[in-house]
């Protein structure tokens, strides 16, 4: 056990910087989904029946994505396509599991790391 400790201090930080730029994804990537704002509520219902795995619902806020459950197998878009676009954004992580339910145009919700774990992890 303490050789396995004393080689991984010898190895020092294993993590990677964010990217300083965008990095490039291959044609057929498909990034965050994003819902419209002014959809037509038969086609958002239409779509919230479709989808395979239950990620589309509707909320008092308006057409909510789960994107913890979406598969991205691109279902919602080809029957809805002015209701449901993919981006080309591959930022997806989230805190917690609630900040994957994301409305309209929004991002995930990412907190930053707090003092304890900034200690715990180094950086």
């Amino acid at each position: 056990m303490f050789k396995t400790l004393l080689a991984r201090a010898r190895q020092g930080y294993r993590t990677a910087g964010f990217p300083a730029q965008e990095p490039s994804m291959p044609a057929l990537f498909r990034g965050r989904p994003e819902l419209s704002s002014e959809a037509d509520p038969g086609a958002l219902a239409r779509c919230v029946e479709l989808c395979p795995t239950g990620a589309l619902s509707v909320s008092e806020a308006g057409p909510e994505i789960d994107l913890g459950r979406c598969i991205f197998c691109q279902t919602c878009v080809t029957e809805c396509p002015n209701t449901i676009t993919f981006t080309r954004d591959w930022r997806l992580a989230s805190s917690r599991r609630d900040g994957l339910f994301v409305t309209g145009d929004d991002r995930p919700k990412v907190d930053a790391l707090d003092r304890e774990l900034r200690r715990l992890l180094g950086r």
